[in-house]
């Protein structure tokens, strides 16, 4: 099964506020919305693969606070471990899209609702909204 990690990013100032990107035309999921995310490589640790994948899609140097939650998509042999991050004060306003996302936007809970995301998405924002809100 392929090992992937999603980033829940909390805006520092706007706490409704997550970080979303927009998958590119290059990929299979082309034009879909999620937590910054990513596949695993080996040898590489969780933690390490996350930063990783939040570096390059949105520019933004992050540390992990925890676990959220993970999920498994065995129609699409893939698990993903949903991980709270923070980042360092007044990054926010430098957060750009990276190589295989063409579009990084803070969007609050009940506004990523209208976003066009995978099932899982939708899974952890109805648990994200009974935790911050």
């Amino acid at each position: 099964m392929e090992v992937n990690v999603a980033a829940i990013i909390q805006h520092k100032k706007y706490k409704d506020k997550f970080l979303l990107v927009r998958q590119a035309k290059e990929s299979y999921q082309s034009g879909w919305w999620a937590f910054p995310a990513g596949r695993v490589e080996a040898g590489e640790s969780l933690e390490a693969a996350l930063k990783r994948e939040v570096k390059e899609e949105t520019s933004l140097d992050v540390y992990v606070i925890k676990l959220y939650d993970t999920i498994e998509l065995p129609e699409e042999n893939v698990i993903i471990h949903f991980y709270v991050c923070d980042y360092q004060e007044g990054q926010e306003g430098k957060v750009k899209p990276g190589s295989d996302v063409d579009e990084v936007r803070w969007v609050s809970l009940k506004e990523m609702r209208k976003y066009k995301m995978r099932p899982a998405m939708y899974k952890i924002i109805k648990k994200l909204c009974s935790s911050y809100t």
